[in-house]
């Protein structure tokens, strides 16, 4: 039996937590918000993102203010998605497995792509 591994992409094979607090932290800024740490972020993060939001904002996060948060923050972690690395280890439990391997993210799948390739990783899934 051939045996499948999926790699999840975000936190895992990328080592973005930085990235994204720091996209939060813009996001939540355009709002009025507070700041978080990434200690905070990893205990309090949950989906659905507009309850995070709301939670850390203190108050409700209509469909429309969801909107405007979420396009702030996907255009922070757009900006500053090249500054980026794998995880240590990434490439090497990457070529080390003798499976077939597929990626799951939850990205834009049209961004997604392209991003693994700039990764050389793309012969791998």
């Amino acid at each position: 039996m051939r045996r499948h591994l999926v790699w999840d992409w975000n936190g895992t094979l990328l080592d973005d937590l930085d990235l994204v607090v720091q996209a939060t932290n813009v996001a939540f800024a355009s709002a009025g918000g507070p700041a978080v740490t990434a200690a905070e972020h990893r205990v309090r993060f949950r989906r659905p993102i507009a309850d995070y939001y709301a939670e850390m904002l203190g108050r409700a996060v209509d469909a429309e203010a969801f909107g405007v948060l979420d396009r702030v923050f996907h255009d922070a972690y757009r900006a500053g998605l090249t500054t980026c690395a794998l995880a240590a280890d990434a490439t090497t439990a990457i070529e080390s497995w003798e499976g077939s391997q597929s990626l799951l993210s939850m990205w834009f799948h049209d961004e997604l792509v392209p991003t693994v390739h700039t990764y050389g990783l793309t012969p791998h899934f």
